[in-house]
Order: structure tokens, then sequence, then C-alpha cells
């Protein structure tokens, strides 16, 4: 059976996205960096999933599967955006379904990231934003298989 979701990212759309440690958090490990939400060199988009259609062990899974330990990208839990904060900063996410990934988005800051240089202030801003907006998650067993921390929400 093929599970088709809407095209459609409604504003109270539940978004989340990987955190690694220590590249995505400050020292004590508490709050997110803003880097967070700024995507990868030529890239416009940060990937992320719609959690209304699938489950925080689901996300567990595709970060840990991503996580490389070593670019100090070692999963440490989720964060959380609603759409509505996401268009709210002037950004939008859109729902890019993946072969091995149907709940895959992407948030679009409307700009192409240039490796080494910095971002324009207008963009930057909108990435504080979104790193302000976002709750984290810390998930307190990272090298379990499953979901074991409070309901992402």
């Amino acid at each position: 059976m093929k599970v088709i979701l809407p095209q459609l990212i409604e504003n109270d759309e539940k978004i989340v996205i990987s955190i690694f440690s220590p590249i995505n958090l400050s020292k004590d490990l508490t709050t997110l960096k803003s880097n967070a939400f700024k995507p990868p060199a030529d890239l416009n988009e940060i990937s992320v999933n719609r959690l209304n259609y699938t489950t925080s062990h689901y996300c567990k899974s595709i970060s840990k599967s991503i996580e490389n330990l070593f670019n100090d990208r070692k999963y440490f839990g989720l964060a959380l955006l609603y759409a509505s904060k996401i268009r709210e900063y002037n950004a939008d996410v859109i729902y890019t379904p993946k072969e091995n990934n149907i709940f895959h988005a992407d948030i679009k800051i409307g700009y192409c990231v240039i490796k080494g240089v910095q971002l324009p202030a207008e963009i930057q801003y909108k990435v504080n934003n979104l790193t302000k907006a976002a709750k984290l998650f810390k998930d307190p067993n990272p090298n379990s298989n499953v979901w074991e921390g409070i309901e992402v929400e």
C-alpha cells in the first residue's frame, strides 16, 4: 500500500528538524545555534519531516541515519516548529518526498547559501528568528533505536 500525503502543508502542521551535537548547539547543549536553520552551501533549503504524518521514532531513525561522527554531527534530538511560524518569518515549507522518506519536506529561506560568504543581514535575521521559534527536544537516550523522550509537540 502506497501512502500519499497532502501536497499542501497546512499552517498547523508540526515540522521537525534533526539536531546534531555539537554543531547545532551552544556549549552547554541547551540552546540551538542558528546554523541548525542555515542551509548547506549551494542550497536554499533545510531538510525536515512532517510530524503530523509520522512519529518521533521515525524522525529519530532518519536523524541517526544521517549523523556523521567525524563532522561534529552526533544525533542529539529534534527541534519542532509549526508551519505557521516558518511562514511568519518569510520562509516557506514545502512537501518534497524522497524515495526513502515520504514524510520529507524542505524549509525554503529564499537564498542560496554560498560557501565562505556571510549571509545577507535579512536572511541571517530570518534564520535567527526560525532558531528562536524552534522548540528543542533533547533525546534522553540517543543510542537507543526508538524515541524515549517527552512527546514532541
